[in-house]
């Protein structure tokens, strides 16, 4: 029980510290490498899928949290304090469903891919909103640019997952996956165990 115990504490350090470099890195990725829409109308870059990645990676949680913070801090170092609360709220959304499919639909080759789309548009419709009630009308041209972003990002994601996996580094790396989901059994001196119930890749 001890083992199983360090074990899990070692597990959800690790998926901590993955988190923090994401989220560095997809910070990174918009403060340093914006590509500027015409007319004023934002910027594309490619934090979406270093975020949706991570909620690959890491689960829901994880990837959740590591987007937000990251997508906080980008707004508020580049001047867009007023979309904070907006892009908290659009990229948790997003990230929690890509992660929430991947994770819980283990057994199926393509529906647990579908949280990406699905969280793409969860963000774009965030997004839109937001642009209604700060720029009214005049505002919602961003959101084509928008779902160039999101749905992109979505695409970028799955490519480089799956591009991971084949070096087998996540095999190697398995630790970080969510965490897989147990059952009590009993042995046959009665003691409680537990038996991985996830189904395999």
């Amino acid at each position: 029980m001890a083992g199983r115990l360090a074990k899990a504490a070692g597990n959800r350090t690790l998926r901590i510290a993955a988190a923090a470099l994401l989220a560095a890195f997809s910070y990174a990725l918009t403060a340093f490498l914006p590509i500027p829409y015409p007319g004023g109308a934002g910027y594309f870059n490619f934090s979406d899928a270093v975020n949706l990645f991570g909620a690959l990676l890491l689960g829901p949680y994880f990837g959740a949290v590591a987007a937000m913070a990251a997508g906080a801090l980008s707004d508020l170092t580049a001047g867009y304090a007023a979309f904070v609360p907006f892009t908290v709220l659009s990229k948790g959304l997003c990230c929690a469903a890509a992660g929430l499919f991947f994770h819980k639909l283990r057994g199926h080759k393509v529906l647990r891919y579908m949280g990406l789309p699905v969280g793409a548009a969860a963000e774009v419709a965030v997004y839109f909103f937001a642009y209604l009630g700060l720029y009214g009308p005049a505002g919602l041209y961003s959101s084509l640019f928008d779902l160039v972003q999101a749905f992109g990002g979505a695409a970028l994601s799955l490519f480089l997952y799956l591009a991971v996996e084949k070096t087998g580094l996540l095999a190697r790396f398995g630790c970080l996956e969510y965490p897989r989901l147990l059952e009590k059994v009993d042995d046959k001196q009665g003691q409680d165990e537990h038996k991985d119930v996830t189904e395999d890749h």
